[in-house]
């Protein structure tokens, strides 16, 4: 199984559309005038009954966020469908009152982001139904990895869309490559356990870093924790610990990563980089 959090998808969604730079339309209106729209971030949000999409769009320098909320149907199956409420907002805030912001069922917007995402492969969309569709084919592309062949090491049987994460259930085409992997969890797991990072490894001369080292600290002894009363990790607890990680400066991301590094002084993890991605030089 493989599990993939509001934030991992996002952030899928963030590198295969160029960080959004691919999506800009530009119209002439009859009155000569041009009218222009980009989008400046997509968010998904999952839970098992809804999922809600906001879109950060740019329409003439005007900015705004269209809210799409979706009924998920034929979930836990290889083609969950993302059924379109009849009306997407713009301009709602949280606990704003209908009335509030504009509803409409003009969907020229909602269309032409669903052929964009589509054409990127990250999601199918089916404009004559108003649908958003999850399929095996899909994830399959996302996360194909074939080895030093052309032969798919991985494949997905099951898409399970749940509170704040998909799980993803998936049959690996060579039981070699399963050991490797039950392995590298058991090394990460012990190193999440037992870790030994502390705030004299890292450079605090910047305040800002300063904090962000804390929380990490933190949030790796909440993991310790967890993991120590066998308990398994929550999306939100992974979702922290990638953001803190993400948002340290280069010198300190260079320390945690020596830090991994040294822990975790195995062969293992070159061979499963060798199996996934071919031959490690």
């Amino acid at each position: 199984k493989l599990t993939f959090t509001n934030l991992d998808f996002n952030r899928i969604i963030y590198d295969k559309t160029n960080q959004y730079q691919d999506f800009k339309y530009e119209f002439t209106l009859p009155n000569g005038k041009t009218f222009k729209i980009s989008i400046d971030g997509i968010l998904i949000n999952f839970t098992k009954e809804e999922v809600v999409i906001d879109i950060i769009i740019n329409m003439n320098d005007l900015i705004t966020i269209m809210k799409i909320k979706s009924e998920v149907i034929d979930n836990n199956t290889n083609n969950v469908k993302l059924k379109i409420f009849e009306l997407i907002t713009l301009g709602e805030d949280e606990d704003e009152q209908v009335g509030e912001y504009i509803s409409t069922s003009n969907l020229y917007l909602l269309n032409l982001l669903g052929d964009y995402l589509s054409e990127l492969d990250i999601i199918k969309y089916d404009k004559t139904q108003h649908t958003f569709i999850i399929d095996s084919e899909t994830f399959n592309s996302l996360i194909n990895v074939t080895g030093t062949n052309d032969t798919p090491l991985i494949s997905v049987d099951a898409i399970n869309i749940l509170n704040g994460y998909l799980d993803i259930s998936i049959t690996y085409q060579d039981p070699h490559l399963q050991d490797i992997i039950n392995n590298v969890t058991t090394l990460i797991n012990d190193l999440l356990t037992n870790h030994s990072v502390s705030m004299d490894d890292f450079d605090l001369t910047n305040p800002e870093q300063m904090e962000i080292v804390e929380g990490l600290i933190d949030t790796l002894d909440n993991i310790s924790n967890t993991l120590s009363n066998n308990e398994e990790l929550t999306p939100e607890q992974i979702d922290t610990l990638i953001d803190l990680i993400n948002k340290l400066d280069d010198d300190n991301l260079d320390t945690f990563t020596n830090i991994v590094e040294q822990e975790i002084s195995d062969d293992t993890l070159l061979e499963l980089y060798d199996l996934l991605f071919g031959q490690v030089k």
